[in-house]
């Protein structure tokens, strides 16, 4: 987990990702956020993002 291509802190709690950067971003300034990201697609969550059943796809909330 990076950003702005720097390190990046992260803790997760429950279906929640804090992420804190290594020094604070300056005030109205672009980021990017680059997250990699692996887990079992076999196991749901309730109230996730992700969408199942017959019409796959991301839904965001």
């Amino acid at each position: 987990m990076s950003v702005c291509d720097g390190p990046a802190g992260r803790e997760q709690a429950d279906e929640k990702l804090p992420i804190t950067p290594a020094r604070p971003l300056p005030a109205n300034a672009a980021a990017t956020v680059s997250v990699t990201y692996s887990a079992d697609p076999r196991r749901t969550l309730p109230h996730t993002a992700w969408a199942t059943g017959a019409t796959p796809g991301v839904v965001l909330r």
